[in-house]
């Protein structure tokens, strides 16, 4: 599958917000006395989370375009919905 130039913005937006949930949570979440790698363990959730969430969303709304006879342009809801879970998952880590 070739992706065009927004699929390829939206790709590395995904995946800079990704890497910002990442280190949010590694530096502001769990920040108390657990060991680095307990630390990376438990902050990759903040991760793939949203990951699973968008994909489970996007499959939500392919069959709901089937259904209702719609077009979806699938790559961009997709890395949207990343972009935007993991945006919800940085607040979470400051929070």
């Amino acid at each position: 599958m070739r992706l065009d130039t927004l699929e390829r913005l939206l790709a590395g937006i995904a995946i800079l917000m990704s890497a910002a949930a990442l280190g949010s949570a590694y530096l502001f979440r769990f920040s108390y006395s657990w060991s680095t790698f307990d630390r990376l363990s438990h902050s990759l959730g903040f991760v793939v989370g949203p990951w699973v969430i968008a994909g489970v969303v996007t499959g939500l709304i392919v069959v709901g375009g089937q259904v209702l006879k719609l077009r979806i342009p699938v790559t961009e809801v997709f890395f949207t919905l990343v972009s935007g879970a993991c945006a919800v998952s940085i607040l979470e880590a400051f929070r």
